[in-house]
């Protein structure tokens, strides 16, 4: 009879706290967490969303994190720019990988400053942009070492290109 008592006990025991548990972060959530506080510390807000849709497109983009460097009063960029990572290499493509979304441009500083910065992206970096509310870049959040210092840096470098730092 005490093992029947034991046996109820401990399966109470683990009806009680195995939902507890499952309300734990997994570790790429407590990763993701980590990742997003880092970047809030150095001034780059992030949001959830979607890549605007490519003529190339099967499926409608899946959401994913978008890293902000917000303006600054004195550096709001005048025109609305956005570059995507293209599916396939070609020579109108600008450094023929990243493509055009619409008609805007960066001016030219902040085009100079793409020249060196775009080749040495990772490839977990889908897009790039400005718009009135700062210089933003698509990013799936890669696991990889110092991949958001280097976004963090080229969104300064942006910023600065803009404001002819």
């Amino acid at each position: 009879m005490n093992i029947w008592i034991l046996a109820t006990l401990i399966g109470v025991i683990a009806m009680a706290f195995g939902p507890v548990m499952m309300l734990q972060p997994s570790r790429a959530e407590r990763r993701q967490a980590d990742l997003r506080n880092r970047a809030m510390k150095r001034g780059i807000k992030v949001s959830i969303g979607a890549l605007p849709r490519q003529a190339t497109d099967l499926d409608a983009p899946e959401q994913m994190a978008i890293y902000r460097l917000p303006k600054h009063h004195t550096r709001v960029p005048e025109r609305r720019w956005l570059l995507v990572r293209a599916a396939y290499d070609h020579e109108q493509h600008f450094l023929q990988r990243w493509a055009w979304q619409d008609s805007g441009r960066p001016d030219p500083a902040e085009m100079d400053c793409l020249e060196q910065c775009v080749p040495e992206l990772p490839t977990s970096v889908l897009g790039i942009g400005a718009d009135s509310d700062g210089w933003y870049c698509y990013w799936t959040e890669s696991r990889e070492a110092g991949e958001l210092e280097q976004l963090c840096e080229m969104l300064t470098a942006l910023s600065k290109a803009h404001a002819g730092l």
